[in-house]
């Protein structure tokens, strides 16, 4: 369908130029016939027409994009895919299918992480807004516009926001047109409510830039948690300390009174030995009476 709008394109600029062609070729020569004028005034009106008709069907082509949710959905999804084919490696994005069976129109993963992209923004509703003419008619069909980019934005979010599955806590809504998207965070109203919902606007020329910051913010979460991890170990190290600590006072008081017990065994060891010295070293021998303890005996 894309190709065929080009090609259409293509065939009336081309139609366009042979037109200037054959004026030039027809009036070129003074000596130029009436057939001949006539001739290329045939020529040139068959031109023409083909050139209206080629472009009406290039219209054509293009309201039933608009009227079409589906056409409106495939045309937003290969403009995504194309301007993400242009900054990432292919396998770096990707459908992805969550555990209900809902599906995101782009999947762009950074170390296990998901940064959900939806594609199918509501063109239609602005194409209205923009062919109104009357003041009147342009407000209210602007009010209109915003209730369904809330909408879409709700659903984004409903469909796209789950960090239980690896999402990101935001989404993008990709908007593939750079003019509606300025149209878009212009409106305060719908900014905020992007902001309250975890949706982030985005197009063509802020694609790159939020998919980088969306890699910084998980390389923050990454580095976040292994800074937990770092300061749960040193907790724990911590606690560890503190237990070996109180082994060490506990151990540090047995050594204390072991050393005291063993001054007190060397001591009394010390005066044991002492004693024994004074007993075996004794110049002093016990006396036999043996006269007195005859004569006791006679007596008795």
């Amino acid at each position: 369908m894309i190709t065929g709008m080009i090609i259409g394109l293509a065939i009336g600029i081309l139609a366009t130029l042979g037109i200037v062609y054959l004026v030039k070729r027809t009036y070129k020569s003074d000596d130029t016939s009436s057939s001949d004028v006539l001739k290329g005034i045939g020529e040139l009106k068959e031109s023409v027409n083909q050139a209206s008709t080629q472009m009406r069907h290039s219209h054509d082509f293009m309201t039933g994009i608009f009227a079409s949710s589906a056409k409106r959905g495939a045309v937003g999804e290969v403009k995504l895919s194309s301007v993400l084919s242009d900054i990432l490696p292919k396998k770096s994005f990707c459908k992805h299918t969550f555990k209900d069976g809902s599906q995101i129109d782009q999947a762009v993963k950074f170390n296990g992480k998901i940064v959900a992209v939806d594609s199918k923004f509501p063109l239609s509703s602005f194409q209205k807004f923009k062919e109104a003419k009357e003041e009147n008619e342009k407000e209210r069909l602007w009010k209109l516009f915003q209730k369904d980019v809330k909408n879409h934005i709700k659903s984004i979010t409903r469909k796209y926001i789950r960090p239980n599955e690896g999402t990101l806590p935001y989404a993008l809504m990709f908007i593939p047109s750079v003019a509606i998207r300025d149209s878009v965070i212009d409106d305060d109203e719908l900014q905020a409510y992007a902001r309250e919902n975890s949706v982030v606007f985005s197009c063509p020329n802020d694609l790159g830039y939020q998919l980088a910051m969306a890699c910084h913010y998980i390389d923050v979460e990454e580095f976040s948690k292994n800074a937990e991890k770092i300061m749960g170990n040193i907790r724990g190290l911590e606690g560890s300390f503190n237990d070996l600590h109180e082994d060490y006072k506990v151990l540090r008081s047995h050594v204390k009174n072991a050393f005291n017990k063993t001054s007190d065994t060397d001591n009394s060891f010390g005066e044991f030995q002492r004693n024994i010295t004074e007993l075996t070293n004794t110049d002093e021998k016990p006396k036999l009476n043996v006269d007195g303890e005859q004569n006791a005996i006679q007596e008795a």
